[in-house]
């Protein structure tokens, strides 16, 4: 999922205007497929500790990958320009 957000924020240019928005996008794809995990994976929040556990178990390799997946989509699509003097 992380993957596929992070190619999406730099396809879709949410670098722009400010990355803030990028990051609120990750951010609210990340919480809502949190919720939405529970009905599909049909597990209980006392198997696995609670509903707080289900949003911060997986919180940092998702935005790791997004983070990084964010920036290599973006580098292939957007190469800087090298001039030669």
């Amino acid at each position: 999922m992380a993957a596929i957000v992070g190619a999406a924020c730099a396809l879709l240019g949410l670098h722009r205007p400010s990355p803030i928005v990028g990051i609120l996008f990750a951010i609210f794809v990340y919480i809502l497929f949190s919720r939405y995990s529970t009905g599909v994976f049909h597990f209980m929040y006392d198997e696995i500790g609670g509903p707080r556990k289900v949003y911060t178990m997986g919180v940092g390799g998702y935005f790791l990958t997004w983070f990084v997946t964010w920036i290599l989509v973006y580098t292939l699509l957007y190469p800087p320009l090298v001039t030669t003097p």
